[in-house]
């Protein structure tokens, strides 16, 4: 298609445009499909939030989220740009959880539709070193928004979100932040000795943590939530 018919056609999609005979105009029912997929696609991947919204709010949104322009050719990665597009909006003041709770639902729709390597069955090693693997994520969230609960508590929650290979969906598990600390500090050094380092941070005895993180560490390794490094 010739560069200005797209950016006509674009236009006229939009609403950028003047319709001419607006009634039963063939382009009119080609915006109302396009809005009908970006609404059930967005709806779908974040219910819990735009439950919190009305039918009107929501339209307004998505029909300026088209004029955006958004860029993804893939439908299923189109909810990522409209987390994004929403970080601009005046609801970001108004729901201050916002951020937390698009991350969340869309992490659970990201991690679903990863593609993995298959991946030996492993046994943990202190001596070994580790990184957090491609099927697994963490953040600090202000919000508990994990919890079906009252979005309005803040503090920190660090939140791990993977992919369960045994049931083929996505978990998540708060954790400490020590073992916060501990997953993202992994490098090329042996566990043993990253671990040192941070509970010399905390002043806290290694040996004692050793003990209480040993059977964590082995369920991370045998779940495919870290991963050895060669």
């Amino acid at each position: 298609m010739h560069k200005a018919t797209q950016k006509r056609f674009f236009e006229l999609v939009t609403s950028q445009t003047p319709l001419y005979a607006e009634l039963g105009n063939p382009i009119n029912t080609y915006k109302e499909l396009i809005h009908y997929r970006f609404k059930e696609v967005i709806l779908s991947a974040y219910p819990r939030f735009l439950e919190l919204l009305d039918e009107n709010t929501i339209n307004e949104l998505i029909v300026d989220f088209i004029k955006s322009k958004p860029q993804t050719p893939f439908i299923w990665k189109m909810p990522d740009e409209f987390r994004h597009f929403l970080a601009n909006q005046e609801l970001a003041k108004e729901f201050p959880f916002m951020d937390d709770l698009l991350w969340f639902e869309w992490i659970e729709i990201e991690l679903f539709m990863g593609h993995y390597k298959i991946q030996e069955d492993a046994i943990f090693s202190w001596d070994k070193a580790y990184a957090l693997s491609d099927s697994a994520l963490i953040k600090e969230l202000n919000f508990p928004v994990h919890y079906n609960e009252d979005y309005e508590w803040g503090g920190i929650h660090p939140l791990l979100m993977f992919y369960n290979f045994q049931t083929h969906d996505v978990h998540f598990q708060e954790i400490t932040p020590f073992l916060q600390q501990l997953l993202v500090n992994f490098n090329n050094e042996n566990v043993e000795q990253t671990l040192k380092e941070l509970c010399k941070a905390y002043d806290i005895d290694p040996t004692e943590v050793k003990e209480l993180l040993q059977e964590t560490l082995q369920n991370f390794v045998q779940s495919r939530i870290i991963k050895e490094l060669s």
